[in-house]
Formats: C-alpha cells, structure tokens, sequence
C-alpha cells in the first residue's frame, strides 16, 4: 500500500472517531440533561439510575451508564432535578445519587467496577 492510501486510511479513521466521540457525547449531554417526567409503570421490571443532571458524580458514571443501556436496553434514567420525578426520592428513600435501583436491591456510589458487578449480579437473577 503506497504512503497516500495509508495516510487517507489514517486519516479517514480518526475523522470516524472524532465523530463517533462528539456524537456520543452529544447524545450522552441530551438524555443526562433531560426533564422528562417518569411514570412508575415506565420503571417495571426495569434497573432505574437515579442521578442529577448538575451532579459531579452522576457525571462520572454517566458514560459507562449510557453504553450499558444501548446494549442491554433495561436501564432507565430518572433525572431527579425533574420537579415532577421528584415523588421517587421518598418513593425509594433516595439520599444519594447516583443509586442504581432494582427492585429491592440498590447500589450507590462511583465506583464503576462496583456498579458494573452489581448490574450483572441483578441482570443474572432476572
């Protein structure tokens, strides 16, 4: 392969990425920032991330969060700065967020080895 068709690959390859990476952040930036209320039926059987959108901690994990929810499709994000989802912090007896919530089982924190055993642990027991 001569030095023009490796450069135009290299360069076609990080102007993909660059994309891939924008755009992602982009629509990670859209549903973190969300104010879209939340019914308790949309939560059924779901794993529900509780998390602020102005929250350093939320932002953190968010990431990780959001490409678990485009492969396993099972999480729901409640966005608690949200006036009308507000009812779930006494719903849940929410003190900190971010809380992953499934049924009765709940993991809080930042810890993103944490949060991933804990969402297959929850994911393997149905």
């Amino acid at each position: 392969m001569n030095k023009t068709k490796k450069l135009l690959l290299i360069l076609g390859a990080v102007v993909l990425g660059f994309c891939f990476t924008f755009g992602e952040k982009a629509v990670m930036r859209h549903i973190r920032e969300e104010q879209i209320t939340i019914t308790s039926a949309q939560t059924d059987g779901k794993i529900i991330v509780f998390y602020k959108d102005d929250c350093s901690d939320c932002q953190q994990v968010f990431p990780m969060l959001f490409r678990q929810k485009l492969r396993y499709h099972d999480l729901v994000f409640v966005n608690l700065n949200q006036v009308q989802n507000r009812h779930f912090i006494q719903e849940y007896q929410l003190t900190e967020v971010p809380t992953i919530v499934k049924q009765e089982q709940r993991y809080t924190g930042t810890k993103k080895i944490e949060i991933q055993k804990f969402l297959s642990k929850i994911r393997k027991e149905g």
